[in-house]
């Protein structure tokens, strides 16, 4: 299972958004992930796009490059994707209502508990959810109303 959309609790959003900045900024061995085929990149990387010119940003990754179908230096057709990290995501964007099945994910700041409940219950999707309190009380109390599975 993978994150694709990460409601902040605004009391701590910058914080939160500042120490994943940071942890992304470490330097890594690893290759970047594959998609599966070409045209799956090119969906992500629409759904990156007009996310953006609706008003997200780039935390990490960054915007496609004009030309979809660049190569790789092998001249294969690449299907090479860089992580991305969306922040500033309303729940109107595709990226937001779509499963990317991808390395993206989409960052929502929310003012209460109830209202992270309430996003998170609307969605149309959700094969797993994840609750991450310093509470544990409030954590349990709000995972159980959380429709996910």
């Amino acid at each position: 299972m993978s994150t694709d959309r990460i409601l902040i609790h605004a009391s701590i959003a910058s914080t939160f958004l500042s120490a994943l900045k940071e942890a992304l900024a470490k330097p890594s061995d690893a290759p970047p992930p594959h998609l599966v085929t070409a045209s799956s990149k090119s969906r992500v990387e629409n759904l990156i796009s007009s996310s953006v010119s609706s008003g997200s940003h780039i935390l990490n990754g960054a915007l496609p490059a004009p030309d979809l179908n660049s190569e790789s230096e092998s001249g294969d057709k690449s299907i090479d994707i860089t992580p991305t990290i969306l922040t500033d995501v309303t729940e109107s964007m595709p990226v937001w209502q779509e499963e990317a099945f991808a390395p993206l994910a989409a960052c929502m700041i929310v003012n209460s508990d109830e209202e992270a409940i309430e996003i998170a219950n609307r969605g149309g999707y959700g094969l797993s959810a994840a609750v991450f309190t310093e509470d544990l009380r409030k954590g349990l109390r709000i995972a159980k109303r959380l429709e996910s599975g």
